[in-house]
């Protein structure tokens, strides 16, 4: 699965409190899940592994 994020930077708490910026990111996830008796998937279990990669990019000014 991708899912495709983008986010916006208004303001923070102390040094970052004018702080702006945007962002763009990817974050994909993996996951390996188990089997009913007759070998079909079993979308009611939780998933035997699950790894996530993200990644993204923009700019930020303070």
């Amino acid at each position: 699965m991708r899912i495709k994020q983008t986010g916006k930077i208004q303001g923070g708490t102390r040094k970052f409190r004018h702080a702006t910026g945007t962002f763009k990111g990817t974050v994909r996830a993996y996951a390996v899940l188990a089997r009913n008796p007759d070998g079909s998937c079993n979308q009611q279990a939780d998933a035997l592994l699950d790894a996530d990669a993200f990644s993204g990019r923009g700019t930020l000014s303070f």
